[in-house]
Protein backbone atom coordinates (compact mmCIF):
# COMPACT_ATOMS: atom_id res chain seq x y z
CA UNK A 1 0.00 0.00 0.00
CA UNK A 2 1.40 3.31 -0.61
CA UNK A 3 2.34 6.10 1.29
CA UNK A 4 0.80 8.83 -0.13
CA UNK A 5 -2.58 9.37 -3.00
CA UNK A 6 -2.39 11.81 -5.35
CA UNK A 7 -5.45 13.06 -7.42
CA UNK A 8 -4.51 13.41 -10.88
CA UNK A 9 -5.97 16.28 -12.39
CA UNK A 10 -5.90 15.95 -16.31
CA UNK A 11 -7.84 16.19 -19.82
CA UNK A 12 -10.13 13.02 -20.22
CA UNK A 13 -8.20 13.00 -23.37
CA UNK A 14 -4.90 12.09 -21.41
CA UNK A 15 -5.79 9.01 -20.23
CA UNK A 16 -5.44 7.41 -24.39
CA UNK A 17 -1.90 9.48 -24.43
CA UNK A 18 1.22 6.69 -24.76
CA UNK A 19 3.05 8.63 -21.91
CA UNK A 20 -0.01 8.92 -19.27
CA UNK A 21 0.21 5.31 -17.98
CA UNK A 22 4.08 5.67 -17.69
CA UNK A 23 3.48 8.65 -15.87
CA UNK A 24 1.17 6.76 -13.37
CA UNK A 25 3.63 4.38 -13.09
CA UNK A 26 6.95 6.52 -11.89
CA UNK A 27 4.39 8.27 -9.36
CA UNK A 28 3.34 5.10 -7.79
CA UNK A 29 7.25 3.74 -7.75
CA UNK A 30 7.24 6.80 -4.78
CA UNK A 31 5.05 5.28 -2.97
CA UNK A 32 2.23 7.72 -4.09
CA UNK A 33 -0.91 6.47 -5.68
CA UNK A 34 -2.54 8.16 -8.46
CA UNK A 35 -6.24 8.55 -8.51
CA UNK A 36 -7.49 9.56 -12.03
CA UNK A 37 -11.41 10.44 -11.72
CA UNK A 38 -13.65 8.13 -13.97
CA UNK A 39 -16.55 10.19 -15.06
CA UNK A 40 -19.09 7.54 -15.30
CA UNK A 41 -19.22 7.69 -11.26
CA UNK A 42 -22.90 8.33 -9.98
CA UNK A 43 -21.68 11.26 -8.20
CA UNK A 44 -22.48 14.28 -9.66
CA UNK A 45 -18.93 15.35 -11.23
CA UNK A 46 -18.02 18.72 -9.27
CA UNK A 47 -18.85 17.17 -6.33
CA UNK A 48 -17.36 13.42 -7.00
CA UNK A 49 -13.70 15.66 -7.93
CA UNK A 50 -14.12 17.60 -4.86
CA UNK A 51 -14.79 14.27 -2.97
CA UNK A 52 -11.85 12.52 -4.55
CA UNK A 53 -9.72 15.63 -4.47
CA UNK A 54 -10.16 16.27 -0.79
CA UNK A 55 -9.77 13.22 0.32
CA UNK A 56 -6.37 12.92 -1.51
CA UNK A 57 -3.24 13.98 0.02
CA UNK A 58 -1.70 16.02 -3.18
CA UNK A 59 -3.30 17.03 -6.53
CA UNK A 60 -0.36 16.28 -9.57
CA UNK A 61 -1.64 18.47 -12.41
CA UNK A 62 -1.12 17.14 -16.22
CA UNK A 63 -1.79 20.34 -18.45
CA UNK A 64 -1.65 19.44 -22.22
CA UNK A 65 -2.54 21.57 -24.95
CA UNK A 66 -6.04 21.47 -25.73
CA UNK A 67 -6.74 24.75 -26.84
CA UNK A 68 -4.85 26.99 -29.48
CA UNK A 69 -5.73 30.78 -29.12
CA UNK A 70 -3.90 33.84 -31.01
CA UNK A 71 -3.99 32.07 -34.31
CA UNK A 72 -1.49 28.90 -32.89
CA UNK A 73 0.64 31.32 -30.69
CA UNK A 74 -1.07 30.25 -27.19
CA UNK A 75 -1.53 27.07 -26.08
CA UNK A 76 -3.47 26.74 -22.89
CA UNK A 77 -5.12 23.47 -20.59
CA UNK A 78 -8.49 22.56 -20.70
CA UNK A 79 -11.05 24.68 -18.87
CA UNK A 80 -11.26 21.48 -16.65
CA UNK A 81 -8.18 21.43 -15.83
CA UNK A 82 -8.01 25.08 -14.44
CA UNK A 83 -10.81 23.89 -12.79
CA UNK A 84 -9.15 22.04 -10.74
CA UNK A 85 -6.23 24.07 -10.55
CA UNK A 86 -8.65 26.69 -8.82
CA UNK A 87 -10.25 23.86 -6.45
CA UNK A 88 -6.97 22.21 -5.57
CA UNK A 89 -5.94 25.82 -4.54
CA UNK A 90 -8.95 26.33 -2.48
CA UNK A 91 -8.46 23.03 -0.54
CA UNK A 92 -5.23 23.92 0.38
CA UNK A 93 -3.70 20.29 -1.25
CA UNK A 94 0.22 20.47 -1.91
CA UNK A 95 -0.33 20.83 -5.83
CA UNK A 96 2.82 20.61 -8.20
CA UNK A 97 2.54 20.38 -12.19
CA UNK A 98 3.71 18.65 -15.15
CA UNK A 99 2.95 21.37 -18.06
CA UNK A 100 3.27 19.92 -21.61
CA UNK A 101 5.93 22.31 -23.40
CA UNK A 102 4.45 25.18 -24.91
CA UNK A 103 1.30 25.34 -22.59
CA UNK A 104 0.44 28.39 -20.49
CA UNK A 105 -1.21 27.67 -16.83
CA UNK A 106 -2.31 29.68 -13.86
CA UNK A 107 0.51 31.80 -13.07
CA UNK A 108 0.07 31.11 -9.14
CA UNK A 109 0.51 27.79 -10.40
CA UNK A 110 4.68 28.11 -9.67
CA UNK A 111 5.70 24.54 -8.79
CA UNK A 112 6.04 22.39 -12.16
CA UNK A 113 8.52 20.56 -14.46
CA UNK A 114 7.84 20.99 -18.07
CA UNK A 115 6.80 18.08 -19.94
CA UNK A 116 7.57 17.25 -23.95
CA UNK A 117 5.78 13.94 -24.87
CA UNK A 118 7.68 13.98 -27.77
CA UNK A 119 10.56 13.25 -25.49
CA UNK A 120 9.29 11.94 -22.44
CA UNK A 121 11.64 8.71 -21.94
CA UNK A 122 14.37 11.08 -22.37
CA UNK A 123 12.87 13.08 -19.25
CA UNK A 124 12.11 10.18 -16.83
CA UNK A 125 14.99 11.08 -15.02
CA UNK A 126 14.05 14.55 -13.97
CA UNK A 127 10.47 13.59 -13.72
CA UNK A 128 11.68 10.73 -10.81
CA UNK A 129 13.87 13.61 -9.14
CA UNK A 130 10.68 16.16 -9.18
CA UNK A 131 8.35 13.36 -7.87
CA UNK A 132 10.77 13.05 -5.25
CA UNK A 133 10.56 16.63 -3.96
CA UNK A 134 6.97 15.95 -3.84
CA UNK A 135 7.24 12.99 -1.78
CA UNK A 136 9.69 14.57 0.39
CA UNK A 137 7.48 17.67 0.75
CA UNK A 138 4.71 14.92 1.56
CA UNK A 139 6.82 13.61 4.43
CA UNK A 140 7.62 16.96 5.57
CA UNK A 141 4.22 18.28 6.43
CA UNK A 142 2.77 14.57 7.42
CA UNK A 143 0.49 14.40 3.98
CA UNK A 144 -1.17 17.78 5.15
CA UNK A 145 -0.36 21.37 3.87
CA UNK A 146 -2.55 24.52 4.28
CA UNK A 147 -1.08 26.70 1.56
CA UNK A 148 -0.56 26.01 -2.36
CA UNK A 149 2.77 24.54 -2.71
CA UNK A 150 5.86 27.15 -4.35
CA UNK A 151 8.70 25.66 -5.92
Amino acid sequence: MADFTAFIAHSHGEVSRPYFQRLLDLIRAMDIEPFVYKYQEIDPLVEGVRGHMQSADCVIVVATKARTLEGGKVHVPSAWVTSEIALARALGKPTVALIEKGVIVDPLLERHHALDPEAFNDAIPDIIRYLRSLRALLVESGGISLQYVRR
